[in-house]
C-alpha cells in the first residue's frame, strides 16, 4: 500500500513541479541531466559533457557512419542545427544547445511525430564519435 501511495504522490507532484517552475525545457533538461536520456514530445534529449563544437562534429561523423545524408547544417556560438534524412527518407532534425562552455544538450527528432528507436541509433552513432 505504501508503494501505491508513493507512486500516486509522485505522479501528482509532476504537474505541480512544472507549474511552480513555469519552464518545461527545465524539466526536459533535468530529466536528461547526469547522462540520462529523456523522450519528450517526439524528441530524444541528452546532456553531454562535450562542447557544442565537439558534439556538432561528432553528429556530422555519426550521421555519415550510419549513411544518413546531411541536407543542411549550421554551427554558431549558441549552438548547432543539422538536418538530414534517414534510410526511408524521413527528416532527421538534430539541435545542439550550449549548457556551459564544455557541456551541451543534444535533441534528436526523426520524422514528423518522432521515432524513438531511430533517434537512439543516431545518438549512439554520435556518442561513438565523442
Amino acid at each position: 500500500m505504501t508503494l501505491l501511495k508513493n507512486t500516486i504522490l509522485s505522479i501528482l507532484m509532476i504537474p505541480l513541479f512544472i507549474f511552480l517552475t513555469g519552464c518545461v525545457p527545465l524539466v526536459i533538461g533535468a530529466a536528461a541531466g547526469a547522462g540520462g536520456v529523456a523522450w519528450v514530445q517526439g524528441r530524444l534529449a541528452k546532456n553531454l559533457d562535450s562542447s557544442v563544437e565537439e558534439v556538432y562534429h561528432a553528429s556530422i561523423g555519426g550521421l555519415k557512419d550510419i549513411k544518413y545524408p546531411i541536407i543542411e547544417d549550421d554551427l554558431n556560438q549558441e549552438g548547432a542545427h543539422i538536418k538530414a534524412t534517414d534510410d526511408r527518407g524521413d527528416k532527421v532534425d538534430i539541435r545542439i544547445h550550449a549548457l556551459t562552455e564544455n557541456a551541451a544538450q543534444i535533441q534528436i527528432r526523426v520524422g514528423f511525430f518522432g521515432n524513438e528507436k531511430k533517434s537512439q541509433i543516431i545518438l549512439e552513432a554520435i556518442e561513438n564519435r565523442l
